[in-house]
This record gives structure tokens, C-alpha cells and sequence, in this order.
């Protein structure tokens, strides 16, 4: 009973798919004859003289159609989303000038009157459909019936029922062939009648194989292939509906008949061979929507057979359907089954690599072989699945220019090979270069190199060519030195490095020979990629990212000398990688203790990468990318101060998983410096402010919450802290003066952006000020530590009076001069406390002549700081005067 819900539902899907394919059918035809009636009726307004030649154009525009439509490849009819067309296919028919003739307008969009179309079909055809849907139901029901009353034997109810699905086959055959039609029906009756017909073969062999087990699991995989593709090949005699119909049932086969073992290789070769089919009736019927069934059918069964790990022949099946899918997806539908070599004009690096849908097609095909590729597998079946992958997209541009970023396609892919795979580990008998990864690496560089330099001198205006064989050695064996371990690198190095100077030798002969100003400037960025990884191969993995900030600092000079209108994203994605590197190398284990000419190498690689990046910097006057490599050298600042602030102050980088006492206090810092160099770099940044703003904001929450935390559980005013002896210069000047400058400067910086954080950031430098100051005065009587449980001084407590009065004074001066009158109310307000404290906590003990003294020195005091007010409050209504 299950099966037969599930097959109820399985045709009344394929029916419905069916009924949109017919829908859309009729379409055309139906605007054309509307056209064709309202041309007839104006002619016949028109009188007789002109019907005669009416009647002649209107054959030549028929004639037109025709030719057009004979003369359209299917690649127009397949691609139609692409702004690309095979010059060589274009065929204009001859035109006909007609003072009655009138273009035909441009058909609607089908999603636009979809509801409408369905409207007016069901009014016309709901009887053809339904006819067909029960003929479908009464195969369908007459096995079911069979099987629950027990009628006739099982063989015979199967030979019945298949009776009944070729009857009807037939007579849709017949009623074709003697075109028994009916106004408005068309070829709709008996495509009806052959779609039930099908169906009614495909559940009957179901049937046959899961309740009666009259035929194995391959003789049923094989019936069911058979209907599934003859139901597609019908379609080229009774239309697109059983295409439609015979691919969805062919690519659902496997889907029912199992055999209960892995064959995965089986499976998929019958999926090529469905698709091989599917494919060329596509491309018979010319119907887009077809095309769209093909590839979700091939790729999803890619897709699932990508993860499937644990079959034998994994690999080379991956490897064989992939190639086949590149073919029959992206290529047959571009150049025919003939492979017709195509040119179009060329096209830019943008317009290349968003190509639709080939390269879509193509990422979701190289999506599937990267998961195999980081999967389980041997060295030789992940090297032959990479290499065959890889040889069809290096072929594939020889047949269409378009295709010409598939190159870069198919060094990723072989750089998902090299990063998947384990390196060697032992000296190989010294041929250690010449062993696993290391040779795939260094064979497929050379082979690369010649490629390209073959090809550029062959197409000089196709620059692809020259660019992949630039990037290939520079990537491939920067891929495999970054992971190979320092005790094996000095037994590479001398082939590596000598390989690249070759290679940069034979750039500088390809420069010398072309004469575009673009070729010789991307040849010589090589010569540069390869000299520079050479020598960083002899230095140390440091010397990567010096490598990189070099290229950039070279890349710059070349364009300013050659005056290349180069785009600027390649120096952005090299600047990119290098700040990125400078950012997280100081907090990786590897870096922690490393050194440069007994340095630690922040302080020589830093200082450098500020040096490269300014002086590229100002290679790029009046450019957008002036404005980039700026922020990128203000950030290699900001990173050279943390780290050596952190080197000087806790003498090592601090590590986040046990973050002590000092760490906290220094990372809070640097994270405080950082931001203000954020938001000081966004003010110029254009595009990238907001970005900007959103790192600096989150290293301010971050800074602000270390110190809270050290706030509540590691506070030197209750608990035993050491924070050194030395007055004022000591623990105390960072942990809480430091962020109240820092603060002050953020607030300063965040005035043209945020009011509120604005405030905000005064708030909490204030803060930050007042523990400092009374921290400081403390430390200067108690020593090392400054808990409030030790007993405070009268001479303690009159310190913190004179300090905060004369902090108050100068307060108050300050926003006279400013004439700032926020600024006098925080003074005034500083100097009320002071007055406060002086009167009910300093005096409070005095007695005698010590109290008269106090009261007449602090009497004094204020009517000279009235008198200083008053002069102040004189002297600036003068100015304003």
C-alpha cells in the first residue's frame, strides 16, 4: 500500500511537470497566430491592393523565422542567459522592407504571465490532460487490483499490465502518424497517451521487482533505464513533456533498485550514459528548461557520490564522472558534439570569471572533486583525480576563449592536492625533491611554465596564458616550502632555488620577446615572485611575508615606469595577506621565540614592511590605492608597538590561555593603541570606514573589559599586589594612566562619528584618571603596595589635597583659555571637592596652632585663586571686546 501512495505521487508529479511543459509550449505558437489573425484583418481594412503584398511579406517573414530558428545554434538556446554568442553561428536572414509589415514584439516573461497561461491551457486542454492522468491511474490500479484479488497468476497480471502500457504507446504512435487531431489539441493526445503508457512500464516492472520478485535487481535496473530513456527519446516526436518525463524517471532509477553492495562505479557510468542521452535530446527539442533538469539530475548525483569515501573504486569514479560532466554540462551545450572551436572578443579578467553558467557549473563540479580530495585516499588516486581534472580545464581554453580563466580553476585544483596530502617525512634516500607532493609540485610548475609561455607567444592578446604561467612555480612550491619541516627544507632548497631562477631566466626571454607593455609587466612581476621566494628560502619562513611586502613594493615601481593602468586588486589581495600574516604570526607557538640576526624578528621584519609599504605607497600619487597601503603601514605600526612593548615589559608574547598579571595589563594597551590607529586610518579609508570603525570598536570593548576584569579581582587597592617601588614609573602608570590618555584620544577621535561613545570614552578616562592620580600619590607613601587596609597618613591625606587643587586650578585655567565652558564647570567642580575634603576630613584632627595655620594658608589660597579667576574672566572679555 506504501509503494503504491508513492508511486500516486510520483506521477501526479510527473503529470504536473508534464501540464507546465505543455503550458509553455503553446506559448508561441499562440501570440504568432493572434499576430498572423490581426495582420489578416488589417489587410482586409486596407482594400486589395495592397494583399498581395502583404501576403508576400508575410511569407518572408515566415521564411525569416524559419531560417532563424534552423540557423540558431543551441548553444542560443541553452546559454540564453549569457551575454555571449558564437560569431561563426550568426545568420541573419534577409530582410524585407514592408510598409504593412510589423515586428513582432518581444514575448512576456513566462513567470510574468505564468498565471494567466495556466488559466487559459486548462480551459482549452483540461479534458486531454485528464484523459491522460486516468489512462496513467488505470495501469497503475489495474496491477493493483490484480495483485490484492488474485486473479490470474502473477506473470500474467505483469504481461498484462505491460500489454496495457504498449497499447498505449501505439496507439499514440498511430494517432500521430496519421495526425488525428483535433482544433487546439495538436500533438497533446498523444503524448498524453504515450506518457501514461511509460509510466504504467515503470511501476509495472516496480511492481515486478519489490512484491512478486519475478526479475533480479539488474534485470529490473536495466527494464527501467530502457523505459526511462525510450520516454525521453519520444520526446522528439511528441514534444518536450516526455523529456521531461524520461529524465526525471532515468535519473530516479538508481534511487529504486538496489543490489545491496557498493557500486558507485556502476552507478554513475549509467548516470553518464543517462546524461549522454538526456543531453542530446536536449539539444534536439531545444528547450532551455530541459537543460535545468539535466544539471540538477548529474550534479546532485555527484554531489552525493563525492562523500561516499568508503566505496573501492572511489576515486576513479570521481575522476570519470567529473570529466564527464565538465563535457556534458559546460562543453557539448558550448561547442557541439562536433567541438567546434570558438572565438568571441576578448573579454576581461571580471567578465571571465563570471561567466554564467559555465563556470557556476564548473565550481559546483570542482566543489565536489575538493571534497573528495580532502577525503581518505592514496597519494595516486588523489594525484590521478587532480591531474585529469586539471588537464581538461588547461585543454578546454584551446576550443573557446571564454573559458580562459579555467586555467586559474585548475591551479586551485592542484593546490587542493598539495595542501590535502601528507608530506614526506623521511630523506627518501636523499631524493626526497623528487618524492610525493614535492614531485607533483615541481613537474607541474615546469609543465605549467611551458604552457603558458607557448600559448602567450601563440595568443599574445589572451594575457590568462602568461598569467598562469607566472603564478604556477611561485604558488605551487610556496605551498609545499610553507608546510615542508625545517630539518628537510636545506635538502630541497637547491633544486627548488634553481628551478626558480630558471624560471625567472626564461620570464625575462618571454619579456624580451612580446611587445605589449601589459605582457612584459606581467613577465617581469614573475621574475620578481620567484628571485624573491628563492631568497626567501634561504632565510626562513619570516621571509614569506618580507617576500610578499617586497612584491608589492616591486609590483609598484614596475607600474610607475611602465605606466600600466593595472587594477588594483591584486596589490590589495598581496597587502591583504601580509598584514594578515604580520597579524597572527606574533601569537603562533612557531614565532614565539624565533630570531633574526639575535633579534627577535618583530623587530627587524616589522620596521621593513613599514619601509616597503610607505615607499609603495607613494608610487600610487592621486590613487585610491595610496589611501590602502597607508592603512596598511599604520597597521604594521600599531602591530610594532604591541610587540614591542609586550618583548620589553613581560619579555614574551603573551598568551591568551594564561594571560598573568602584566600580560592583561600590556595586551589591554596595545589593543587601546590599535583602535586609535583603526579609527584615526578610517578617516581615510573611504570605502572601508565602516570596516574600520566596527575592528576598533570591538578592540576598545575587548581593552575596557581586561581592565574591568582586573578591576574586580585584581585590584591593588585590596588586595597584596606588587606594583614596583619606584615612584610614579611604575605598574601603576600603565595599568590606569595609560588607558586615561588613551581614552581621551579615542574620544577625541570618535568626535566626528559618535556623540554618545564620544561621551562615553571622556567618562571612563576620567575614571581611569582619578585612580591613577590617587594611586600614584599612594604608591609614593606606601611603597610597593598600596591596599587600603595599611593605615593612611595625615600628611597622605594632605598630599591628595594638593594635588587635586592644583589639577583643579589648572582645570579651570585651562577652559578659560579655551574659553570652554564645560571644562571650567569640571574645574570648579574638582576644586569644590577639594575645598570639601580639606575642611572635613584634613582639618578635622588639627588642633592648636597647626589648625590656625591651615585655615589662614587655605584662606590665602583661595582669595588668590579668585583674584587669578578674576583677572582670567577680565582678560577674555577684553579679547572678545
Amino acid at each position: 500500500m506504501e509503494l503504491s501512495i508513492g508511486l500516486i505521487g510520483l506521477i501526479i508529479f510527473i503529470g504536473s511537470l508534464c501540464g507546465l511543459a505543455a503550458f509553455i509550449q503553446i506559448q508561441g505558437l499562440k501570440e504568432q497566430m493572434n499576430l498572423l489573425k490581426q495582420q489578416v484583418s488589417r489587410l482586409s481594412k486596407d482594400g486589395g491592393d495592397n494583399l498581395d503584398v502583404s501576403f508576400a511579406d508575410n511569407q518572408a517573414l515566415d521564411a525569416q523565422s524559419q531560417i532563424s530558428l534552423e540557423s540558431t545554434s543551441h548553444l542560443h538556446a541553452t546559454f540564453s542567459d549569457m551575454p555571449l554568442e558564437r560569431p561563426d553561428l550568426k545568420t541573419s536572414a534577409p530582410h524585407h522592407p514592408s510598409a504593412t509589415t510589423k515586428q513582432l514584439e518581444p514575448t512576456p516573461s513566462i513567470l510574468k504571465d505564468f498565471f494567466k497561461e495556466v488559466k487559459n491551457q486548462l480551459e482549452f486542454n483540461w479534458m486531454v490532460w485528464i484523459g491522460g492522468l486516468a489512462l496513467a491511474f488505470g495501469g497503475v490500479f489495474f496491477v493493483n487490483y490484480a495483485l490484492e484479488a488474485g486473479l490470474l497468476s502473477p506473470t500474467m497480471r505483469v504481461m498484462l499490465g505491460a500489454l496495457f502500457g504498449i497499447a498505449s504507446i501505439c496507439a499514440a504512435q498511430y494517432l500521430h502518424r496519421r495526425e488525428i487531431v483535433f482544433e487546439r489539441f495538436t500533438n497533446y493526445i498523444p503524448a498524453a497517451l504515450a506518457g501514461g503508457g511509460f509510466i504504467s512500464l515503470f511501476a509495472l516492472t516496480l511492481f515486478s521487482l519489490i512484491n512478486y520478485q519475478l526479475i533480479s535487481a539488474t534485470t529490473a535496473f536495466v527494464l527501467l533505464a530502457f523505459i526511462a530513456v525510450s520516454a525521453s527519446w519520444f520526446a522528439l516526436r511528441f514534444g518536450p513533456l516526455l523529456a521531461v518525463l524520461g529524465i526525471v524517471a532515468s535519473y530516479s532509477v538508481p534511487l529504486w533498485v538496489s543490489s545491496g553492495q557498493s557500486m558507485l562505479l556502476f552507478v554513475l557510468s549509467y548516470i553518464a550514459m543517462v546524461t549522454i542521452s538526456a543531453t542530446l535530446v536536449a539539444s534536439k527539442v531545444k528547450r532551455v528548461w530541459l537543460w535545468y533538469l539535466i544539471w540538477s539530475g548529474q550534479l546532485l548525483w555527484l554531489l552525493v557520490a563525492s562523500f561516499v569515501h568508503t566505496d573501492e573504486h572511489f576515486h576513479l569514479a570521481i575522476g570519470i564522472f567529473s570529466v564527464f560532466s565538465i563535457i556534458l554540462l559546460i562543453v557539448v551545450p558550448r561547442l557541439t558534439w562536433r567541438l567546434i572551436s570558438v572565438s568571441i572578443p576578448n573579454l576581461q579578467f571580471k567578465q571571465l570569471m563570471t561567466l554564467r553558467p559555465d563556470n557556476i557549473l564548473l565550481v559546483i563540479v570542482l566543489l565536489c572533486v575538493s571534497i573528495a580530495l580532502l577525503g581518505t585516499g592514496d597519494f595516486v588516486s588523489n594525484s590521478l583525480l587532480a591531474i585529469s581534472i586539471t588537464s581538461l580545464l588547461f585543454l578546454a581554453p584551446q576550443r573557446f576563449n571564454g573559458w580562459d580563466s579555467w586555467l586559474f580553476f585548475g591551479l586551485l585544483i592542484l593546490l587542493i592536492l598539495i595542501v590535502s596530502q601528507v608530506l614526506p617525512s623521511s630523506d627518501q634516500d636523499g631524493l626526497l625533491a623528487f618524492s610525493g607532493t614535492f614531485l607533483i609540485a615541481l613537474a607541474a610548475s615546469a609543465i605549467i611554465l611551458s604552457y603558458g609561455c607557448y600559448f602567450s607567444f601563440r595568443f599574445p592578446t589572451r594575457l590568462s596564458f602568461s598569467l598562469i604561467a607566472v603564478l604556477s612555480p611561485f604558488c605551487l612550491l610556496a605551498s609545499t616550502y610553507v608546510q615542508i619541516a625545517d630539518k628537510w627544507l636545506p635538502q630541497v632548497y637547491g633544486l627548488w632555488s634553481t628551478f626558480l631562477l630558471l624560471s625567472a631566466a626564461a620570464m625575462v626571454w618571454a619579456s624580451k620577446r612580446h611587445l605589449s607593455t601589459w605582457q612584459r609587466f606581467i613577465w617581469w612581476c614573475g621574475v620578481n615572485a620567484n628571485i624573491t621566494l628563492a631568497m626567501t628560502m634561504l632565510l626562513d619562513k619570516t621571509g614569506l611575508t618580507l617576500a610578499l611586502a617586497i612584491q608589492v613594493f616591486l609590483i609598484s615601481i614596475l607600474v610607475k615606469r611602465t605606466h600600466v593602468d593595472m587594477p588594483h586588486w591584486p596589490l590589495k589581495v598581496l597587502t591583504f595577506l601580509v598584514t594578515i600574516r604580520l597579524t597572527m604570526a606574533p601569537w603562533q607557538a612557531d614565532y614565539q621565540q624565533f630570531e633574526l640576526i639575535g633579534m627577535h624578528w618583530t623587530s627587524v621584519i616589522y620596521p621593513l614592511v613599514i619601509a616597503l609599504f610607505v615607499m609603495a605607497a607613494k608610487c600610487w600619487q592621486s590613487s585610491t590605492l595610496k589611501a590602502w597601503l597607508q592603512g596598511a603601514a599604520l597597521h604594521c605600526i600599531a602591530l610594532f608597538i604591541t610587540t614591542q612593548t609586550s618583548l620589553l615589559l613581560v619579555g614574551n608574547m603573551p598568551d591568551f590561555g594564561h594571560l598573568s598579571l602584566h600580560e592583561h595589563i600590556v595586551l589591554s594597551i596595545n589593543w587601546l593603541l590599535l583602535a586609535g590607529a583603526y579609527l584615526y586610518r578610517s578617516k581615510f579609508a573611504n570605502k572601508l570606514c565602516q570596516l574600520y570603525q566596527i575592528a576598533a570598536g570591538i578592540l576598545i570593548f575587548g581593552s575596557f573589559a581586561y581592565q574591568f576584569e582586573l578591576f574586580l579581582e585584581q585590584n591593588p587597592l585590596f588586595e597584596q599586589i606588587n606594583i614596583g617601588s619606584m615612584p610614579i614609573f611604575n605598574w601603576l602608570l600603565l595599568w590606569w594612566g595609560a588607558p586615561a590618555i588613551l581614552f581621551m584620544v579615542i574620544a577625541h577621535l570618535l568626535t566626528p562619528i559618535n556623540t554618545r561613545l564620544k561621551k562615553a570614552c571622556h567618562f571612563i578616562a576620567a575614571c581611569f584618571a582619578v585612580l591613577s592620580v590617587n594611586a600614584l600619590i599612594r604608591q609614593c607613601w606606601q611603597g610597593e603596595y598600596i591596599d587600603l587596609s595599611n593605615a593612611t597618613s595625615d600628611g597622605e591625606m594632605i598630599s591628595y589635597s594638593l594635588f587635586w587643587l592644583f589639577i583643579a586650578c589648572i582645570t579651570v585655567i585651562m577652559g578659560h583659555f579655551k574659553t570652554n565652558l564645560m571644562i571650567q564647570k569640571v574645574g570648579l567642580a574638582l576644586l569644590a571637592i577639594v575645598i570639601g575634603k580639606v575642611f572635613l576630613v584634613d582639618m578635622a584632627n588639627l588642633t592648636g596652632l597647626l589648625r590656625a595655620a591651615s585655615f589662614v594658608g587655605l584662606g590665602l589660597s583661595l582669595v588668590g585663586l579668585s583674584g587669578l579667576f578674576q583677572w582670567l574672566r577680565k582678560r577674555n572679555y577684553t579679547v572678545s571686546n
